[in-house]
């Protein structure tokens, strides 16, 4: 048998929920990638802003959905615990090239929280407008026959951290996003 690429779930978010959620970014500042001295911006790899939201009402759902993901598709992937939602701004230009959003090995620095010693394993994306040109995501086609698509608002999808993906650049207006990912102990 072989497993689900991607789960995805249309009509996730209402409207209501998208306008708090969008209502809440502020400070700003420029996405970035990991590099050998950590996390660094590289306009190369990625043009994106981002801000960082805590919110436990969002953390509920987003934990809700994966679970439901997470079973559905038989991955049945052990995660504990869930990183800081990203809230991405697309504007014209901005992009994000090919990337993983981890290997299933790679740990997080102890810090002294929930993330210590954990690895990311399962990725999200919510899709939170739809009024844009351009901006479409994209898995490798290595790794999946999804193609390259435009979601539409209030669509959430989850995927194994290690699938090959990408945000092709925004053409027009301004795309807006929520990324989290749920982490557990590393692959053995």
């Amino acid at each position: 048998m072989q497993l689900q690429e991607f789960y995805l779930i249309e009509n996730a978010l209402d409207d209501k929920t998208i306008d708090k959620i969008i209502a809440l970014g502020n400070e700003y500042q420029d996405g970035t990638v990991g590099t050998d001295d950590g996390q660094q911006p590289d306009h190369d790899i990625r043009r994106t802003d981002v801000c960082w939201l805590r919110e436990d009402w969002l953390f509920d759902i987003c934990f809700n959905y994966m679970s439901e993901a997470n079973a559905k598709t038989g991955w049945n992937i052990d995660v504990d615990c869930c990183e800081d939602l990203q809230l991405g701004k697309y504007e014209k230009s901005h992009f994000y090239d090919w990337h993983i959003d981890s290997n299933g090995f790679n740990l997080h620095d102890p810090k002294g929280g929930l993330l210590d010693f954990k690895t990311r394993k399962i990725s999200m994306v919510a899709w939170l407008n739809d009024d844009f040109k351009g901006g479409e995501f994209e898995f490798h086609k290595s790794v999946s026959n999804f193609g390259c698509r435009k979601m539409p608002k209030g669509a959430i999808m989850f995927f194994p951290s290690w699938l090959v993906h990408r945000v092709r650049p925004v053409k027009e207006g301004t795309r807006y996003s929520l990324v989290t990912w749920f982490n557990g102990n590393k692959v053995k």
